[in-house]
């Protein structure tokens, strides 16, 4: 995983972004239909 963590890495440097969080949002979302 890991360039799942890159990409976690790379939401959390850019959270000020909308894009980043929606990014964020969306992995959240994925994540918790595991």
């Amino acid at each position: 995983m890991g360039i799942g963590k890159e990409i976690l890495r790379e939401i959390l440097n850019e959270s000020r972004s909308p894009v980043a969080s929606f990014c964020g949002l969306a992995l959240r979302g994925v994540i918790k239909l595991y």
